[in-house]
């Protein structure tokens, strides 16, 4: 079942047994919620509350953009005028994004959405399902940013300088042009993901693989972080490496009537659909992945599995990555040295 909405929906015919029940039920819930409900005393003291005011209010008037850190889960508030001020700073990045037009935007629209359904047709899919995962009046994707305030030094936290705050940049696609048919070619893909050796699903396996490890105190454990992964990982490579994977693992896997070139052709544009707005404007992200794209992450996966096989054929005592971070441990240093010059050859 697909979790979109119908075009169109149809209002049921009255049932009065039904609506009664209902009513007795909501009656009840009710009656239920004031009887036992207990009044909450608030645990903030004057002062917090009057701060939580004031912050509401600059929110409200625009003086402030209020948001949540990169990592570690902080409230960051920032003056609107510094915070479009770092997202213009970033979006100056030519090597990353071009200035394009909102007729652009359609025609990118029109292509994927006629590519969807002639791929769809020639492939057996039900026009009806074809129909509800097109998108005939898409929102245009939206770019906003996250503050890595991990990466800022004490003295950084005043500073009103765009240049001193570094960004995790997300395009957020939801309702997009490609939102409803990248979830479909997800569902497909994600199959991959118990094929690859390295991948973490969650904390409980990561801690698992720990246990399970033989080490003792000669050996060597580090921690490996990708730089920019998504922005640094080319389509053509993520689709590469894809394309391999599918070569190994596709015979087993449920295509739902879609070949191999098919399902490339399917994903290749909708990576293709890269145009999003800020204040007003359009962009194109002309190079990596768009971190909020719903392919994003499971590309960005088989990408790593292809540069991180050499060093699997090393055969260490561990290793294991989520996505972009990676658990290493060898039997001696000088191994875990030659492991990180691998990674970093590959790349």
């Amino acid at each position: 079942m697909a979790p979109f909405p119908h075009s169109f929906y149809k209002e049921p015919e009255p049932v009065r047994e039904v609506d009664t029940k209902f009513r007795i039920l909501l009656s009840g819930v009710l009656a239920a919620y004031s009887q036992r409900g207990r009044f909450t005393r608030s645990n903030l003291t004057r002062a917090q509350w009057q701060g939580l005011v004031e912050v509401r209010e600059m929110t409200r008037a625009g003086a402030i953009r209020l948001s949540v850190s990169d990592k570690g889960g902080e409230f960051v508030a920032m003056p609107q005028v510094l915070d479009r001020e770092v997202t213009a700073l970033h979006l100056q990045d030519t090597t990353l994004y071009r200035r394009v037009t909102e007729k652009d935007f359609h025609t990118q629209c029109r292509r994927l959405n006629d590519v969807w359904m002639t791929v769809g047709k020639a492939s057996g899919l039900d026009e009806r399902f074809l129909s509800r995962l097109k998108l005939d009046t898409p929102t245009c994707p939206v770019f906003y940013s996250l503050i890595k305030t991990h990466k800022l030094a004490p003295d950084d936290l005043h500073s009103m300088s765009a240049g001193t705050y570094k960004i995790r940049p997300i395009i957020s696609s939801v309702g997009g042009p490609a939102d409803r048919i990248s979830w479909f070619l997800n569902k497909i893909v994600s199959q991959i993901l118990c094929k690859i050796p390295s991948h973490l699903s969650n904390t409980n396996h990561f801690l698992e693989q720990l246990r399970n490890a033989r080490f003792d105190s000669d050996c060597a454990i580090e921690s490996f972080d990708v730089t920019s992964l998504y922005t640094n990982v080319q389509n053509c490579e993520a689709l590469q490496a894809l394309s391999e994977m599918l070569n190994m693992h596709g015979a087993h896997m449920e295509m739902y009537g879609l070949s191999k070139a098919r399902l490339l052709t399917l994903i290749k544009e909708c990576l293709n659909c890269n145009i999003f707005k800020w204040s007003g404007t359009y962009f194109a992200q002309v190079r990596g992945l768009a971190m909020g794209q719903r392919l994003a992450p499971l590309l960005a996966v088989c990408f790593m599995s292809r540069i991180e096989a050499p060093v699997l054929a090393r055969l260490p005592v561990l290793y294991c990555r989520y996505i972009d971070d990676c658990c290493v441990i060898t039997s001696t240093q000088s191994e875990m040295d030659e492991c990180f010059r691998i990674l970093n050859q590959q790349s």
